[in-house]
């Protein structure tokens, strides 16, 4: 209970720091939540480490949805500068959009390669 009431106190911080910082304009548009997101992140982590995940679901989802994230953890903000010419809800939709589909392609290549070296390795001869 204490990380949901941390995660929920941590979202409302997110959500003033940014009103404040676009009423006051302190910062570059987009850049109004680098305090209280870190915190939002802890309290986010403590509570999927302490979530007991059910055993009877096939665990290839979450093999495939753990490369994504990592894609999109690694390539969110190549496209944020990329598209920063734009106003902030395109360049949001953008980037989300661009960083999921680049996952995509890429869990995809990687399963093709796998897939095609696993059919050119010979079978061992039977003695």
């Amino acid at each position: 209970p204490a990380a949901w009431i941390g995660f929920g106190a941590s979202v409302v911080m997110i959500i003033i720091e940014v009103l404040l910082i676009e009423e006051f304009a302190v910062s570059s548009k987009g850049m109004g939540m680098y305090i209280s997101v870190l915190f939002a992140a802890l309290f986010l982590f403590w509570i999927s480490v302490n979530t007991p995940l059910l055993s009877n679901l096939p665990s290839r989802p979450f093999i495939i949805l753990r490369k994504l994230s990592t894609v999109i953890y690694f390539s969110h903000t190549m496209f944020l500068y990329l598209f920063s010419a734009l106003n902030y809800n395109a360049e949001f939709w953008i980037s989300c959009t661009g960083s999921i589909v680049l996952g995509m392609i890429y869990i995809g290549i990687t399963q093709l390669v796998k897939h095609f070296k696993a059919k050119s390795i010979p079978d061992a001869p039977r003695v």
